[in-house]
């Protein structure tokens, strides 16, 4: 009996120093993590998101709402699409050619400012870790035309609506912020990076700028164990590695 007890009990501490060790190695792998929005460039850090109306947050594979008036979207069986007319009258249609099985979130906003309101698709895709993420724009022209760009990143859709796309104060034009993972080697030490793009939105396309916001674009930022905002001094190799990769 007083074996089975000790046994017990050394079972116990066992359990309790595992649990120890492991809640360690969480904080310790938290504090080496780093959310991608504590290394935006600091020129980028005042700028703000474009007021999005909410359609729909996570909707399903399942899905139909008519998202603007006479124009509806439809998520059926991960097939997706979007129909409507335009000013003369003309039936059109957008869809998806890849499957959103995962669905995704919907927002409304005049992203290019030619006083129409565009539809904003934030599509998740299924990855480990913080996954990039795909982000359709379908602008409207003056007659009601759409026209569809995308942009993939890691975008996160919240409440509020897709947070990277941000609008300087002056002049007042929408931008898109895009990341992406770089990797090079300075000073014999393997090093990775943020490499951040702008697309601007006008006339119903995404153009990709080389300054906003006073900085140069691309730009990159040295990811470390805590937050960083300045930008690397080895933007121009990182450039050419960047743009060799397979």
């Amino acid at each position: 009996m007083i074996m089975f007890l000790f046994d017990r009990s050394h079972v116990r501490c066992l359990i309790v120093g595992f649990w120890l060790a492991a809640l360690v190695s969480f904080t310790e792998a938290l504090s080496s993590f780093a959310y991608y929005r504590d290394y935006v460039p600091a020129k980028l850090l005042a700028a703000e998101a474009i007021p999005q109306r909410l359609v729909a947050l996570d909707f399903g594979h399942d899905w139909k709402c008519e998202v603007l008036p006479g124009i509806t979207a439809t998520n059926f069986e991960g097939q997706f699409s979007i129909v409507g007319r335009d000013s003369q009258g003309k039936d059109w249609k957008v869809s998806e050619d890849e499957s959103r099985d995962f669905g995704g979130s919907c927002y409304t906003a005049d992203v290019d400012g030619n006083g129409k309101q565009d539809i904003l698709l934030h599509f998740p895709n299924a990855s480990c870790g913080y996954p990039f993420s795909s982000l359709v724009i379908v602008f409207f022209d003056q007659e009601g035309r759409p026209h569809r760009e995308e942009v993939v990143s890691r975008f996160s859709a919240e409440k509020n609506g897709v947070a990277d796309v941000i609008r300087a104060a002056s002049p007042k034009r929408a931008y898109i912020l895009q990341q992406d993972l770089a990797f090079g080697r300075f000073d014999n030490r393997d090093c990775g990076y943020w490499r951040w793009s702008a697309l601007r939105a006008e006339n119903c396309k995404l153009v990709e700028v080389k300054s906003a916001f006073e900085t140069n674009f691309p730009c990159y930022v040295f990811f470390t164990n805590r937050p960083n905002h300045l930008l690397s001094r080895h933007h121009e190799a990182l450039e050419r590695l960047f743009q060799k990769k397979p």
